[in-house]
């Protein structure tokens, strides 16, 4: 488990229904965005047309470079924690203190990822956020853990997806 404390996080159960899950999953997910797309494009000028850089090994500079600059902390209780990415799935690990999935109803959690979503997309299918990795047709899929490492919600956007 991460070693992060912030004071006054407080967990949200199944009895408090706060909104500010909500805005935790979108402010991760604009920051994720925005660290793709710099260090994509710096990639991409870089290193794609590189007639000695297979896929594999773009993909693995890629990762490596986003994770340098991880952990990091997207607000007083969200924390970027990795970035894994295949030849088919790219996928970007946060996790939320003071949340613990067993505390949360279905119900909670099915009406976060509903509400949470568009605004996921926006961010996610938004050009050039993921452009890099959509045209390679590797899925981006965001990770939400909580206190326990438990997932507590999982949204994934494909180039397809985005084109709807």
């Amino acid at each position: 488990m991460p070693s992060h404390q912030v004071n006054n996080a407080k967990p949200l159960t199944k009895n408090k229904r706060s909104p500010l899950s909500l805005i935790i999953v979108m402010i991760a997910a604009a920051v994720g965005g925005a660290l793709f797309e710099q260090l994509g494009f710096q990639l991409n000028s870089k290193e794609q047309n590189s007639v000695h850089l297979g896929n594999n090994e773009f993909l693995s500079r890629y990762e490596k470079q986003l994770n340098r600059n991880l952990p990091k902390r997207i607000d007083p209780i969200t924390i970027w924690e990795s970035v894994s990415i295949s030849t088919n799935e790219a996928l970007l690990i946060y996790h939320i203190e003071g949340v613990v999935r067993k505390d949360m109803s279905v119900e909670f959690i099915e009406n976060l990822k509903q509400m949470a979503e568009p605004q996921l997309a926006d961010a996610a299918c938004t050009p050039p956020s993921y452009s890099s990795l959509f045209a390679r047709n590797i899925m981006v899929t965001y990770v939400y853990n909580g206190d326990t490492g438990n997932e507590i919600a999982r949204f994934s956007f494909t180039k397809e997806k985005c084109n709807r």
